[in-house]
């Protein structure tokens, strides 16, 4: 009883795991169709956690900070992050607002210069209505926005990463 304690301890998300590559592994196939239906499950997931309040360093589940949100929902389907925003940020393949897909990751920087990480948010749409993430916000807990018509999110965007593949 011990030693699963002790396992399950190690396998979960916190500010000193580390991963082997940058590139996360999944156990889905790499077939578009698995892909698409793994992003959608994704994004279902996260949803599940709207509401739930900000904590500094949370991982859930009633309670996360911005990164400890991606990496449990990430967790959930054995897609392999690191725990903090911007060693999330060095994940994956970098993408432009044009090709993001729900499931995706977006990266925040502190004020409107620089290029400083300092937030993460999961893509759960990208269409004409503009950009609507999940996140948790320290001053709202974890919501859904359209980041693209938000006068504080759209001028600290600084990129967007594919960490699921096609």
């Amino acid at each position: 009883m011990l030693l699963a304690g002790f396992a399950f301890l190690l396998s979960s998300c916190s500010a000193t795991r580390r991963t082997p590559s940058k590139s996360p592994t999944t156990t889905k196939g790499n077939r578009p169709d698995r892909k698409a239906s793994l992003r959608s499950d994704i994004v279902d997931f996260a949803l599940q956690y709207k509401g739930a309040s900000y904590k500094y360093g949370g991982n859930g589940p009633r309670s996360f900070d911005c990164s400890g949100l991606t990496c449990e929902v990430y967790k959930k389907f054995n897609v392999v992050i690191p725990r903090t925003s911007s060693t999330q940020a060095t994940q994956g393949k970098k993408i432009p607002q044009t090709q993001a897909k729900p499931g995706d990751l977006v990266f925040f920087r502190k004020g409107s210069s620089g290029a400083k990480i300092n937030h993460v948010a999961l893509i759960v749409s990208n269409g004409r209505e503009g950009l609507m993430v999940i996140h948790s916000t320290s001053s709202r807990g974890v919501i859904v926005e359209n980041i693209s018509k938000s006068t504080y999110w759209k001028p600290r965007l600084l990129y967007i990463r594919d960490v699921i593949g096609n």
